[in-house]
């Protein structure tokens, strides 16, 4: 049975007691993992996971916090997996990312706040030099296209 007593930080949620009850396991650092941020992208999600359930917990840039129960802790799991990976692309690229950036013309490509690897013509060959990079150093971080608006977009590089 749903309890609903009162408005204010939990009055999204099926029950605010419940709510209250896992935002004190947030407060106190209990979340198995977590994804976002409240101030960089709006949202911020927790996993918890609990004997018999698993829920996932999430609180927005105004301070309203919901939750969602999963009775299945694997379908917990795969969808925090989904908001991982939502809450990434939210928050652009990070340092240690490779950006291919157009101006409309050509393509550089570089580390967010690293080496200058080149400028190229065509687009495959910016992707190419970012694969030659990534064997190169062993290291394999998200690769963005950023284009001539600004507009960057997490893009898959397979390097063989």
């Amino acid at each position: 049975m749903s309890q609903k007593r009162y408005p204010g930080k939990f009055e999204g949620c099926e029950d605010d007691r419940i709510a209250a009850v896992l935002y004190s396991i947030v407060q106190d650092g209990g979340c198995h993992n977590e994804a976002g941020d409240c101030q960089e992208i709006g949202e911020w999600c927790g996993l918890i996971i609990q004997r018999k359930h698993a829920y996932i917990v999430s609180e927005d840039s105004q301070g309203f916090f919901d939750y969602e129960k999963y009775n299945e802790k694997e379908n917990a799991y795969k969808q925090f997996e989904h908001i991982e990976a939502k809450m990434e692309e939210l928050a652009g690229p990070r340092d240690e990312d490779i950006c291919i950036s157009s101006n409309g013309f050509k393509y550089s490509v570089g580390i967010v706040n690293g080496e200058f690897i080149g400028e190229f013509g065509p687009y495959d060959d910016a992707e190419n030099a970012v694969k030659n990079w990534m064997r190169e150093n062993n290291f394999f971080p998200n690769v963005w296209s950023i284009s001539d608006h600004g507009n960057a977009l997490l893009i898959t590089v397979t390097v063989e």
